[in-house]
């Protein structure tokens, strides 16, 4: 009796997986060989190389769905669950999709039980995780030791060394990096900067043209940043820290951002700073005060806008995307139409529009969405002034939020790492003891010593950064003072006086962030990262 039509189909994630037995062409020859025993047809055979199985969006797994639709295949095959799916989610949803067109998702290593089949999924998945933890925790070791994490092009105007583990300066490519900071220095605009180095020839980050985004990011990186040795050095391990010279260094930062991953799509959220590690790189050449220059026209060209003579409140970068983080623009629209008197009217609206999918589209940023500006505005300033009129409120908010980040990152870390130096010392006095009573050899004893004062010396490392966080946070507190202190002085009747101009000004002053997302909410923050509101957005916005 003849078999089934069958689709082949095999995944591979890197490249260490072809060398311990998950090649393509083994997996292949595994699955033609029991296709050939139990006399199954193979309509095709489907690989997707360097394709991570904790994704579905795989160009092989929408050939798949392209088969069975049009009816052609009856079976999907691979070698192992974890070959087709490293998600059980993602794997449900998949066999409820074939399932439709009677396709039957299947694997070599199925054992025909719901739960033995389930309970490998799940193993599938936990083993995708940890091999995440482990690579993101060997990547965090490597950059806390200096060194550069090569995951992706370098920062424009260096390349990588022979060992891929630090930057050197590329003068080639660095010349326009100090043209951009003296271009802008001279208040040259961005938008005219870019221009200027296409028309000067000088070849963009990833070819096309010179974008303003990318010379706004090259003025903020501080790669380019000239620091004096003992700047780094409170930035940085005393491992690294020993291995500086008195030559200028810049700096750059890993761990800056993390990728949150749902079955609509992607979503980059930035850390918070005291996450980031910094990695000493070669100095590129740019003025230190060329550099402040640059950094300071850059600050004070985030203007609002008067795109019809209107005042945006929430313009010039106060209100930003949550999906890719870009500041949302100005924009408005008018509809002509007749009344039923016979009379032509015009109704005027304004929102705010995501300046990246306005560019670029769905494919750029999923923030499809424009909120109404002037609903959008009042409930801002709503929540602005409740909070700026309560400064105790304020004040004790603060104090959780300091006691909160105390307990849970100083208080508990230091108590780990005293209890864990106590047990150390604790060995090690074994040791030594063992060695005078003559029971273990002097080499024996250096063997043994070696590892556990390398921890002994790194948990004390870790306790002295602990107490230079401190010292970040003393100065910290005193900014808040500062700013708790112009709150008070305010009165209810000067904050209901304020005019348009006049509360974007004091959104400025507080650092004011509104953060708008898709589920038609507004994350609002003011100083030291401070979220003082969450609020639906208004329902115009479509």
């Amino acid at each position: 009796m003849w078999g089934v039509k069958v689709v082949h189909y095999v995944r591979v994630s890197t490249d260490e997986q072809d060398k311990t037995g998950y090649s393509v062409r083994e997996q292949l020859h595994t699955l033609t060989a029991h296709a050939a025993a139990c006399g199954d047809e193979v309509v095709e055979e489907i690989a997707d190389e360097g394709y991570s199985g904790a994704s579905a969006d795989r160009p092989g797994l929408a050939r798949v769905m392209e088969l069975a639709e049009s009816g052609k295949i009856e079976a999907v095959r691979a070698v192992k669950r974890d070959r087709l799916f490293r998600c059980r989610l993602y794997r449900l949803l998949a066999e409820r999709d074939l399932e439709e067109f009677g396709v039957k998702l299947e694997a070599l290593n199925d054992t025909g039980h719901r739960i033995g089949d389930g309970v490998q999924d799940d193993f599938a998945e936990w083993e995708r995780e940890e091999i995440t933890r482990r690579t993101l925790s060997g990547k965090l070791q490597k950059a806390r030791e200096g060194n550069i994490i090569a995951i992706r092009l370098p920062v424009y105007g260096f390349s990588y060394t022979e060992d891929r583990n630090h930057y050197a300066v590329d003068e080639a490519m660095m010349v326009a990096v100090r043209r951009i900071f003296a271009l802008i220095a001279s208040r040259v605009s961005v938008a005219r900067t870019a221009r200027t180095l296409d028309a000067e020839g000088f070849p963009p980050p990833q070819g096309g043209r010179w974008q303003r985004p990318t010379v706004r990011e090259i003025i903020l990186d501080d790669s380019y940043v000239p620091h004096t040795a003992e700047d780094v050095g409170r930035l940085v391990s005393t491992e690294v820290r020993e291995r500086l010279d008195d030559a200028l260094y810049g700096i750059w930062y890993y761990n800056r951002r993390e990728t949150l991953k749902s079955r609509t799509g992607k979503k980059v959220r930035k850390k918070p700073r005291d996450q980031w590690i910094a990695v000493p790189v070669p100095d590129a050449g740019v003025p230190l005060e060329t550099v402040l220059s640059a950094r300071n026209v850059i600050e004070n060209n985030e203007k609002a806008s008067t795109r019809s003579n209107r005042a945006w409140e929430l313009s010039g970068g106060i209100i930003r995307c949550g999906e890719c983080g870009c500041a949302m623009i100005a924009h408005d629209s008018k509809w002509t139409y007749r009344k039923k008197d016979g009379t032509l009217s015009t109704y005027h609206r304004f929102y705010y529009h995501c300046a990246t999918y306005r560019r670029s589209g769905r494919r750029a940023c999923a923030m499809s969405r424009t909120l109404h500006a002037k609903n959008t505005e009042v409930k801002v300033w709503g929540i602005v002034r409740e909070a700026a009129l309560d400064p105790k409120r304020l004040r004790e908010a603060l104090g959780r939020s300091r006691k909160d980040k105390r307990g849970t990152r100083d208080t508990g870390r230091l108590e780990a790492i005293l209890a864990r130096l106590g047990e150390l010392e604790k060995r090690r006095d074994g040791l030594i003891n063992l060695a005078v009573d003559g029971l273990i050899g002097g080499a024996e004893l250096a063997d043994r010593l070696t590892p556990l004062d390398a921890q002994i010396g790194a948990l004390n490392e870790e306790s002295d950064e602990l107490g230079r966080e401190g010292e970040r946070a003393g100065a910290s507190r005193e900014n808040e003072r500062l700013l708790l202190r112009r709150l008070e002085t305010l009165a209810p009747e000067a904050l209901a006086g304020l005019d348009a101009p006049e509360r974007r000004r004091a959104y400025k002053s507080l650092g004011l962030r509104v953060v708008a997302h898709r589920d038609k909410s507004l994350i609002i923050t003011w100083f030291m990262d401070l979220q003082i509101g969450r609020i639906g957005c208004p329902d115009e916005g479509t």
